[in-house]
């Protein structure tokens, strides 16, 4: 899943697709920027009209900046459980700046704890001076920014299958810069709802009615 930007729920809506679609327990997501969130409401229990909602609440904020809400989100959405049940399924993309504060590619796929977890994503999906007044974000002895300023989206980690999910691009710079307010934020997930995503995952089972059960023994 690569950086969302203002399409995060897109991204959400196209996410909800595939948990109903496939099962996913033996997928591991390579994701970066804000698609870290994606994927980890995906791998859990976490409801996306949840999200969808408290999104649409902070839209209407002008008075805390999108650092803040992030770690909120993180802190009322990543509980411990969410964090333990995560974690194995996740390689985290983004990037740190060296000692010459030149930026370079980084993963991560391993956390010492909730708290590490939630200062870790938050860190690689940072965009300075737009999310806060900071540059980076500190990291441990790392100073984290988002994915894009390393072009780590398409890097390849594994030597496994890749699926991507498709991307839709702003027709231009006056849609890129469109507030988010509710109607904009429930048409780009419906759009994400009804992406067709044809995967070659494991299909869940589809859970029949009655009434669809005794019709088909009738057939």
């Amino acid at each position: 899943i690569p950086y969302t930007g203002k399409l995060f729920p897109y991204y959400l809506g196209m996410g909800q697709n595939l948990k109903q679609k496939y099962e996913l327990d033996d997928v591991v997501f390579s994701c970066s920027s804000l698609g870290i969130f994606i994927a980890i409401i995906i791998l859990s229990d976490i409801e996306s009209t949840d999200v969808l909602q408290d999104l649409i609440m902070y839209s209407k904020s002008l008075k805390l900046n999108w650092k803040t809400i992030m770690y909120r989100m993180c802190d009322k959405y990543i509980t411990e459980d969410v964090y333990k049940k995560v974690k194995k399924q996740l390689l985290c993309k983004g990037t740190r700046l060296n000692r010459f504060l030149l930026p370079e590619s980084v993963f991560v796929s391993n956390w010492e704890s909730r708290q590490d977890f939630i200062d870790c994503i938050v860190g690689l999906s940072f965009m300075p001076f737009m999310f806060s007044n900071d540059a980076y974000i500190d990291y441990k002895d790392d100073k984290l920014l988002d994915g894009t300023f390393s072009n780590c989206t398409e890097t390849p980690v594994t030597g496994l299958e890749v699926i991507k999910f498709p991307y839709i691009e702003w027709k231009n710079f006056k849609d890129f810069m469109t507030t988010l307010d509710e109607e904009t934020i429930n048409e780009l997930y419906g759009k994400g709802l009804d992406e067709n995503i044809i995967l070659t995952l494991k299909p869940k089972q589809i859970q029949m009615t009655e009434m669809e059960l005794n019709y088909d023994l009738q057939e």
